[in-house]
């Protein structure tokens, strides 16, 4: 009963942390880039948002408001996404699900 309880414990305790880790997003170009103001009535869905991917599909990842929450960009952050529209790079996201299984941009990884 005791090994049952244990084991059981020790299942509850490390699903937060399985379903609170990071997942990582294709690799592919940063396609479009999308900052809103505060002063934007967008703002309150979700601060920016940025296609990642290749020339035939991307995906939509947002960051901030209630689609995402505290999941947030710095302004380095956003300035080194601009960087890698320009300058053509790659990148590759990192994220979280967000409220309506939102993709939430928590991080990304530059490539050459």
């Amino acid at each position: 009963m005791f090994r049952r309880a244990l084991t059981a414990f020790a299942l509850v305790t490390a699903l937060p942390a399985v379903a609170l880790a990071d997942e990582t997003g294709g690799t592919g170009y940063v396609k479009a880039l999308q900052v809103n103001q505060t002063s934007s009535l967008t703002y309150l869905q979700f601060h920016g948002r940025v296609f990642v991917g290749d020339n035939k599909d991307s995906t939509e990842y947002r960051w901030g408001g209630t689609s995402c929450g505290t999941r947030t960009q710095t302004e380095a952050s956003v300035a080194m996404l601009m960087r890698a529209l320009d300058g053509g790079l790659r990148i590759q996201p990192h994220y979280q699900i967000g409220q309506g299984q939102m993709l939430c941009l928590v991080g990304f990884t530059t490539l050459p």
